[in-house]
């Protein structure tokens, strides 16, 4: 399995070289995303925190319970980032020894791990639509069955 690759594979390995700046820099990106998530996310937390607890005032309303939902969201969003980053980061990893050491098994690596980059793609934006349908759906029937229950008051 760890063949050396031939020169028949050549103009494959230059382009998946040509694609490991990328691989690397929007993985690198997306792991910055998710720290600066994870920093405003506790705060924002924090401040929901401090503010349910009364020690920040606030209007009325429920702003503080709005900025703790709000905050656990980023916080968990940032979890969920990290993991296609990690997954272009590998990839870019395998190009790079790819292109030091052409192995076929580099090239699995490679391929593999945007395989699946790609596959937690496709489900985060099918689940991200269903989701959204049901925040469609729950934004016309809950006013909907506010006004009927307020015009048999």
């Amino acid at each position: 399995m760890n063949e050396a690759v031939t020169t028949d594979q050549s103009a494959i390995i230059a382009k998946l070289t040509q694609t490991q700046p990328w691989l690397r820099f929007v993985g690198i990106m997306m792991m910055i995303g998710a720290v600066l998530m994870i920093l405003g996310g506790t705060a924002c937390t924090l401040l929901g925190v401090f503010t349910l607890a009364g020690m920040i005032p606030s209007g009325k309303g429920a702003g503080g319970a709005i900025l703790l939902g709000i905050g656990l969201l980023y916080v968990v969003l940032s979890v969920i980032y990290f993991f296609p980053a990690r997954l272009l980061l590998k990839s870019a990893r395998a190009i790079r020894t790819l292109a030091t050491a052409p192995e076929e098994a580099a090239v699995i690596e490679a391929l593999e791990a945007q395989r699946r980059f790609w596959k937690f793609i496709g489900i985060f934006i099918i689940s991200l639509l269903a989701f959204y349908l049901l925040a469609i759906a729950a934004a016309i029937i809950i006013p909907a069955i506010q006004a009927i229950a307020a015009h048999k008051n």
